[in-house]
This record gives C-alpha cells, structure tokens and sequence, in this order.
C-alpha cells in the first residue's frame, strides 16, 4: 500500500504546473536547443533552454498546402518522429477540417503521415486540374513589379519545383517591356537577382529624368519669349549703323542682349540666300565689318 501511495506522489509530480514550459506543446526544447544548452553550461553562457513555438491550426480555409509546409517545418524544428505526426497534426485541426479528419479515420483506421497529406490536399488543397504553370507563363505585369512579384511567387509555390533557370525565364519574360530589356542584359541566374535588378530599374524609370525637365523648361521660355518682326529694309538700315538686330544697341565683339527676342525677318525673293540665326543667337554672315 505505502508503495502504491509513493508512485502515484510521483506521478502527480510530474503533471504540468506553471512555469515548466516543457510539458507544453507550444514550447518545445528542440534538438538545437539542447545542444546549445549543453554547450553553455561548457561556455559558462546563458542560452534559453526552450523556444515557444505555436502549433499553426488549421480550419478547412484557405490552402492547406500553406498550411501543411508550416506544420513540416515545425516538425522538423522538433524532431518529431514519423510515427507521431499525425496524432499532433489532427490534434490541430478545427471546424470543417475536424470533421474530414474524422471521416478520414472511419475509411481508414490506420493513417499515415502521407495519407494525412494527400487526403487534406485532396479535400482543401488548390484545384488538381488547374494548369498552374500554364498560368505563370501567361502572367503579365500590369501594374508595380512588387505586385507582379507576388502573384508570381503565388503561382511559382503551386506550379511545383522548377530549375533556377526556368524560374528567371518565367519571370523576367513577364515583365514590362523597359524593365525587361534592361533586366536581361545583365543576365541573372537567381530568381532573387531578377527581382532586385527589376525593381531597380523600375525606380529608375519613375525618376524624372533631368534632361527632359531642362528641355522642356527651354521649351517653355522659348514660348515665352518676346517675338520682334523685322523688315528687309529694317534689317538694312541696322546693318549699316552696326546695331544688333534684335536689341538696338551698338553690336560688338562679346555683344550680349540683355533681353532675349524671337526675330520674325520677311524677306525678297533675292535675299533667300541669305543665311541668319533668329533664335537665341545675332546673325553670323550678316554683321557690319
């Protein structure tokens, strides 16, 4: 009797009480962790000895192959064996997919973690019959390359595994014409370097550019710029008194208009030949000796 007393005292020593984080699910001591608690106690270093990690649930919304690959890495992280994983997986489900869980288990007593996976793709995963590479290669880009980017890397996850290069090919093909001459001439091999070089080049199309600004501030003062109308005669007479055709003043080596004037010559049919600058400039073959 006192021997029974004492092991049920021991088992209710072990039952989860604030504080010991390792009877948790949600924290679990991973492999790493205790390694690198080990080697702490060597260091003399403080390390954590557990990581709080959440469990993903999953309700039947949404794609379960998102939620499958979250559910994969955290078995990984833990270690947990094959053996188990569809015990905790199901522990998770919620709503619409608890009840395909238990219908899974009334068609099959024994399920296995790859039997788990296939039946949820099968009920909640992305449509089988949905080309999804045929709808990555038609992808175009309509608007910024950081939403192109995300709707490709939505169809890239479905379409399955593909080569780098096929990956860089699908995506830089797609994009908008300007970006997408600049982006291949530089050749990338990831998918990751044709993303940095497309929006790269995407910033540097939404730039103003500084020539086209000064062009057409030019454009704008030419507009504005006073316009004179000078006779043939009028021309002649400024030619003799050696006056600068568009300002009146005496013309000069280094002569500058102090304001600039559009000239409006009319012209005989004998004068044709004759060759003169009107804009922004005095004319170079007709000045007085």
């Amino acid at each position: 009797m006192d021997q029974r007393f004492e092991l049920a005292g021991n088992s209710a020593s072990r039952v989860h009480t604030p504080g010991r984080a390792e009877d948790s699910t949600d924290a679990i001591s991973t492999p790493a962790v205790r390694r690198n608690a080990y080697t702490s106690q060597l260091s003399g270093s403080y390390v954590p000895k557990t990581i709080k990690i959440d469990f993903p649930r999953y309700e039947g919304k949404g794609d379960s192959t998102i939620w499958l690959c979250k559910v994969e890495q955290f078995f990984q992280l833990h270690a947990i064996p094959t053996i188990d994983r569809v015990h905790l997986a199901s522990f998770h489900l919620e709503g619409d997919a608890h009840l395909w869980y238990q219908l899974l288990q009334q068609e099959m007593p024994v399920v296995s973690w790859e039997d788990f996976k296939d039946g949820l793709n099968s009920r909640y995963g992305p449509n089988q019959y949905l080309d999804f590479f045929g709808e990555l290669t038609r992808l175009q880009q309509t608007s910024s390359v950081q939403d192109y980017q995300e709707r490709f890397e939505k169809l890239l996850a479905k379409a399955g595994p593909l080569e780098q290069v096929r990956q860089v090919s699908c995506f830089v093909s797609d994009l908008r014409e300007s970006i997408r001459i600049d982006v291949r001439a530089n050749k990338p091999t990831t998918l990751s370097s044709a993303i940095r070089l497309a929006r790269l080049y995407e910033a540097r199309d939404l730039t103003p550019s500084k020539v086209l600004s000064t062009h057409s501030e030019a454009q704008n003062d030419l507009a504005t710029m006073p316009i004179k109308k000078l006779t043939t005669e009028e021309i002649d007479e400024r030619r003799r008194k050696g006056l600068c055709f568009k300002c009146n003043e005496k013309f000069g080596p280094g002569h500058r208009c102090k304001k600039l004037f559009m000239i409006q010559a009319c012209f005989n049919e004998s004068d044709a030949d004759e060759e003169m600058d009107i804009i922004g400039g005095s004319p170079e073959n007709q000045w007085p000796p």
